[in-house]
């Protein structure tokens, strides 16, 4: 009887560590487009989320992975594992920068000779660009508030270094938006008098989201890679 009491105790135990390890953890995601499991075993406690240490896994965070996941990292003898992030997977939101004052629109940035950059797509949460803002008709750059004249310098709005979030929030509290690249490239944003926004690359409308946990969606082909400067721009 003692030995059948054993049994059930063991078999218990490996079915709650199976069961625990199910819960998905909603704050923390993998390197292959999962999520991590909300409670799991490791090294005798029970953790939640993005807690492997890295030691075994040449220094980086790790995590057991929620069920339904397509892909991961490898599998041991508890089960799948993934790589993952400590909260949302940086990934996930793309947006097109690009310059907001081609010299083919103005040759010239005041006294000196317009610089073009090349347009990028960055991660809006890791990543900084200038910020121009337009009116809501596109037909217009929004001008600074307390601009008087040429004095103050550039009537323009003008912020040479802001994470997407804060753009957007810059033009909203102006009563504007950003704009979209092709107002951008028409020149709707040079400023006459020099500015250094005239030659940095500027957040604009164009971008992409994808699915959370887009490892776990059996229709996703996204897979966690750089989109394609000609997919935001069309």
């Amino acid at each position: 009887m003692a030995v059948v009491q054993i049994i059930n105790v063991l078999t218990t135990v490996g079915l709650l560590r199976r069961v625990m390890a199910t819960v998905v953890s909603t704050d923390h995601y993998t390197t292959h487009g999962c999520l991590c499991a909300d409670s799991w075993g490791y090294k005798g406690s029970v953790v939640s989320g993005c807690s492997g240490s890295g030691h075994e896994h040449g220094g980086r965070m790790w995590c057991r992975i929620s069920p339904g996941c397509k892909s991961s990292a490898g599998t041991d003898a508890d089960g799948p594992w993934d790589f993952c992030f400590q909260g949302k997977d940086p990934r996930l939101h793309h947006v097109l920068v690009v310059d907001s004052c081609l010299a083919t629109v103005m040759p010239k940035n005041g006294p000196n000779k317009n610089l073009d950059h090349w347009p990028e797509v960055l991660r809006p949460d890791e990543h900084r660009a200038a910020v121009r803002c337009c009116s809501q008709d596109g037909m217009a750059c929004g001008n600074r508030s307390w601009w008087k004249d040429h004095t103050s310098g550039a009537r323009e709005i003008c912020w040479q270094d802001a994470l997407y979030s804060r753009a957007v929030e810059i033009c909203k509290q102006n009563g504007l938006r950003l704009c979209s690249p092709d107002e951008l490239t028409r020149g709707v944003c040079c400023s006459k008098q020099w500015t250094p926004c005239n030659h940095l690359l500027t957040w604009t409308t164009a971008g992409v989201r994808f699915p959370n946990a887009f490892g776990m969606q059996p229709d996703s082909t996204y897979k966690g890679g750089p989109v394609p400067v000609a997919d935001l721009w069309q």
